[in-house]
């Protein structure tokens, strides 16, 4: 696992910094948030598809909105 973050960390600090007048750099930005888009969508409507999913989405937002945004849900679920 620590290899994996130092080398997570070495990439990062070997990118070069972004520059939004380099079309390739801006291409390239438009590509990857387009895919984690996709993932994020991807991942949504999985959850979506589940009863469980949709009640845990449910419970989720419902807290954002009735109650302790940060263990209302989780209360339920995990015991907290």
């Amino acid at each position: 696992m620590t290899d994996a973050i130092a080398r997570f960390e070495a990439e990062r600090m070997a990118e070069k910094p972004y520059d939004s007048s380099d079309e390739q750099q801006v291409n390239n930005a438009r590509k990857a948030a387009a895919l984690r888009e996709s993932k994020d969508l991807e991942t949504l409507r999985a959850l979506m598809l589940h009863e469980n999913g949709r009640s845990l989405v449910f419970d989720m937002v419902k807290c954002c909105f009735n109650g302790n945004p940060i263990f209302g849900w989780r209360s339920k679920y995990y015991g907290i």
